[in-house]
């Protein structure tokens, strides 16, 4: 399986994990923040309860090595450029500690290839 291959899994990994949550999913979708500039968003993600829509983007990234805190501030940004609720970062890795010190305080959760696999199983799913 390529590095693509492997990639797209995943996004259409976590967009299952989130549709079997009841969220409304877009996968690989484009959005103009407020800066005028496009975004490519692997999921998104919206959630409607009574009173609010909660927006959701995520960023999926099937690596070996572990992710750094320059792939957080990205999501960083596009969070706050959009205007949505939450970033989610999933690795099939895991974090450096600067990238985990880097998503505290922002509206930022990080998914480590051990989070990934425990949702998997939630709904019945495994990572290839």
């Amino acid at each position: 399986m390529s590095s693509y291959e492997r990639g797209l899994a995943l996004e259409e990994l976590v967009a299952k994990i989130f549709r079997a949550k009841g969220y409304n999913v877009k996968h690989n979708v484009k959005l103009i923040g407020r800066s005028g500039v496009e975004h490519q968003i692997d999921v998104y993600a919206e959630y409607k309860a009574p009173l609010h829509t909660s927006r959701i983007i995520v960023e999926c990234k099937s690596y070996d090595k572990p992710i750094d805190k320059d792939i957080v501030m990205k999501l960083i940004h596009e969070v706050e450029d959009l205007g949505v609720d939450r970033g989610i970062l999933v690795t099939t890795s895991y974090f450096t500690p600067d990238a985990v010190s880097t998503a505290s305080g922002y509206n930022i959760d990080l998914w480590d290839g051990a989070k990934l696999r425990e949702l998997s199983k939630e709904i019945g799913e495994e990572i290839v």
